[in-house]
């Protein structure tokens, strides 16, 4: 998945999840891609999981590096609606961020439901 440094790809979330009014969460895989470096998006993390917080609708985000494989990180977000999701997504202060994680990261993005919803 691409985009340039300000636009995140038209077809990155599903319909039906933008259009749940039940929980929602994001699992996914990134993978640093060659030449880019570590340390500029480990301090883009850190920036995003503090501001994507304090969003309205976020229950959870969290970003782990993993054990064994430098560059390989997995995340988790967990949002109240597939509105919420939307606001974070088209949140102005967080557009260099996106930017950033697609042009520096190879993704595997699912899109998970409670079962219970």
């Amino acid at each position: 998945m691409t985009s340039n440094e300000h636009v995140l790809p038209d077809d990155l979330v599903p319909a039906e999840v933008l259009a749940s009014t039940s929980p929602i969460a994001i699992s996914s895989l990134a993978r640093l891609k060659p030449g880019k470096s570590d340390d500029e998006m480990q301090k883009a993390f850190t920036a995003m999981m503090s501001a994507a917080r304090e969003e309205e609708g976020c229950e959870q985000y969290a970003i782990h590096a993993t054990l064994g494989q430098p560059g390989v990180y997995a995340f988790y977000e967990r949002w109240s609606s597939g509105a919420d999701l939307l606001r974070h997504m088209q949140n102005p202060s967080l557009r260099t961020y996106h930017g950033q994680f697609f042009k520096n990261l190879d993704v595997e993005i699912e899109w998970l439901r409670p079962l219970d919803a």
